[in-house]
């Protein structure tokens, strides 16, 4: 199956592995390489950010989805939605791997479960969750006066964040429209990669629905 041959070539994957001893050797020697010292010398000396040649679609991108000015940063507003997208991942991939590792009659291990589980399901399931747990924290979470709070104890009394007269009520960190906005903005970061993975399936099935796998096998 698919996640034997992916355990089994890890050995073989060079370029990732060298990658990883690439970033521990940045990290103990303190000091970048490449693209990433040039990038730290421009900004050091020339006080750019980014390059004269730099993709000026994915620095607007970058602009879009920039927190408003006065919003409080909080680091558990990211970190929890993208925590709870991995554990319903592995949830979906362990539940949907052992009801079929089960019901093939196949022995209870981890690689039958991962290899058997439901990994486009799980990824789906994933990201659906993890959505919805980031629009529930910037929606319960108020900001008034420059200062983050929880709306909770207002929620359940139906009341209101009490205001003064002439100030401006609190607000919640983004509202339904502006969630949708930013959701939006950010897959248009994988519209690319996305529209490659299609293409690349349904080339896939085009060459085994007419053999031509079976044809270049033999030719090779």
């Amino acid at each position: 199956d698919a996640y034997t041959v992916f355990i089994n070539t890890i050995p073989s994957r060079y370029y990732p592995l060298f990658m990883l001893a690439f970033q521990f050797l940045t990290i103990l020697s303190m000091r970048e390489f490449g693209p990433m010292l040039r990038a730290e010398r421009r900004a050091k000396y020339a006080h750019a950010l980014t390059a004269e040649d730099a993709n000026l679609d994915e620095i607007e991108v970058d602009e879009q989805l920039s927190p408003s000015p006065g919003t409080p940063h909080r680091w558990w507003n990211g970190v929890v939605p993208i925590v709870t997208t991995l554990i319903v991942v592995l949830l979906g991939l362990t539940l949907t791997g052992y009801y079929a590792t089960k019901s093939a009659g196949d022995d209870i291990s981890a690689s039958n479960i991962f290899g058997n589980g439901d990994s486009y399901g799980a990824i789906l399931w994933g990201a659906f969750v993890g959505s919805i747990v980031a629009w529930l924290m910037a929606r319960l979470q108020y900001v008034q006066h420059g200062k983050l709070f929880n709306q909770w104890k207002f929620w359940l009394k139906c009341r209101r964040v009490p205001s003064t007269e002439g100030e401006a009520p609190a607000r919640p960190l983004l509202t339904l429209g502006e969630s949708l906005k930013y959701w939006i903005e950010g897959v248009k970061g994988l519209t690319t990669p996305v529209l490659v993975l299609i293409l690349a399936w349904a080339i896939g099935a085009a060459v085994r629905d007419s053999g031509a796998d079976i044809f270049f096998s033999s030719a090779l």
